[in-house]
């Protein structure tokens, strides 16, 4: 009883791999960056990365993505106590960053 459901658990580490792609559908390659701004996370981190396992952190640079290519990202959220979260992930592409 008590438990309502929402939100993270404190003090525990999230992933959701494969949450969402971003492809390519234009004639270029193209340069795509994921950026994270959530304020204050305490002790807790966000990573953005691509494929299945957070270990190519996406939010370090631009990664390449050729015409009709698909990126996979997932999140990796560790929490502290409280575990709130809230702000803006961008997606940025742009051709001059390959």
């Amino acid at each position: 009883e008590g438990v309502d459901g929402s939100g993270l658990n404190p003090n525990a580490t999230t992933v959701i791999a494969e949450i969402f792609d971003i492809e390519n559908q234009g004639t270029q390659e193209v340069g795509v960056q994921v950026t994270a701004d959530l304020g204050d996370l305490g002790d807790g981190e966000f990573t953005i990365f691509t494929g299945e396992e957070p270990n190519d952190d996406l939010s370090d640079g631009w990664e390449s993505l050729g015409t009709g290519e698909v990126l996979s990202v997932g999140v990796e959220i560790v929490t502290g106590d409280p575990a709130d979260l809230d702000g803006t992930v961008t997606i940025e592409a742009d051709a001059d960053e390959v």
